[in-house]
C-alpha cells in the first residue's frame, strides 16, 4: 500500500488499488468496494468432517483437521494465513507450513482447483473459480474482517477523466461478493 501510494503521489503511476485509505492534498481516493479472507478448497475434497466440527466450534478440532491438510500459499511469508489466523483463531502464528507456494495467487488458485489442499484467498479472487464450480468455499469466518477497497490517483492529473470510469468498474468486480 505504501509504496503505491508513493508511486502515485510522485506521478509515477496514475491509479493504485490499495487497502488502505490515504488522505492526502495531492491525491484523491474513492471506496471501490470491500474484501475478505475466506478459506477455500477444491471441489473434490470432502468437507463433510469438516463442516460438522466447525458447526461445534471446537477450534482444537478444526485445527487439527486443518493441519492435516495440504496448504496452498502464493507468498512464503504467508501473510494471508497468518492474518486468517490470527482472526479467525485468536492466535499470531499458525502451527502450519505451506506444502505449496506458487509465487501467483491465481495460479495458486487454480492449481488447488486441480489438486488437493485448502487455501486463504480474498473472496474476489477465489469468486469465479467457485461460480465455475472448480474450488468451494470452505470457511467463510465472522471473525476476519472486511477491508475497504480504495481507488487512489493523483489531483490535477491528466487521466482524471478515467478515475469516474475505473472507479464504475472497480465497483461492478466488488460488488459482485461471495
Amino acid at each position: 500500500n505504501d509504496e503505491l501510494f508513493e508511486l502515485v503521489d510522485a506521478k509515477k503511476l496514475d491509479f493504485a488499488i490499495t487497502t488502505k485509505r490515504f488522505d492526502t492534498f495531492d491525491t484523491t481516493y474513492e471506496i471501490v468496494g470491500k474484501i475478505k479472507l475466506i478459506m477455500v478448497a477444491p471441489t473434490s475434497l470432502d468437507i463433510t468432517d469438516f463442516r460438522q466440527v466447525l458447526k461445534s466450534d471446537n477450534f482444537t478440532e478444526i485445527e487439527k483437521w486443518l493441519n492435516g491438510q495440504k496448504w496452498y500459499s502464493h507468498d512464503a511469508r504467508i501473510p494471508h494465513i497468518k492474518l486468517f489466523w490470527l482472526h479467525a483463531f485468536n492466535k499470531k502464528r499458525p502451527s502450519l507450513v505451506p506444502n505449496y507456494i506458487i509465487p501467483s495467487e491465481s495460479e495458486m488458485l487454480e492449481m488447488l482447483s486441480r489438486n488437493s489442499g485448502v487455501a486463504i484467498t480474498w473472496n474476489c479472487n477465489a469468486r469465479k473459480y467457485i461460480k465455475e464450480n472448480k474450488l468451494q468455499l470452505l470457511w467463510n469466518s465472522y471473525n476476519v474482517p472486511e477491508e475497504f477497497v480504495y481507488l487512489l490517483a493523483a489531483k490535477n492529473n491528466n487521466v482524471n477523466s478515467f478515475f469516474d470510469v475505473i472507479s464504475k468498474e472497480l465497483k461492478l468486480f466488488f460488488g459482485n461478493r461471495l
